[in-house]
């Protein structure tokens, strides 16, 4: 998938790579926050 977005976005990344670093530390907090609120919900399945 090559969408005007992400060739845009890609357009931001070279011209600001600060840009890059940023996103790629989101999406990485936004992985372990993902994966926290799914073993919450795990370990409360048992109890219903």
């Amino acid at each position: 998938m090559n969408s005007k977005s992400e060739r845009q976005g890609q357009i931001g990344f070279t011209e600001y790579p600060e840009l890059k670093i940023a996103y790629v530390r989101v999406q990485g907090l936004r992985n372990i926050f993902n994966q926290a609120i799914a073993i919450k919900i795990a370990y409360t399945k048992p109890a219903h």
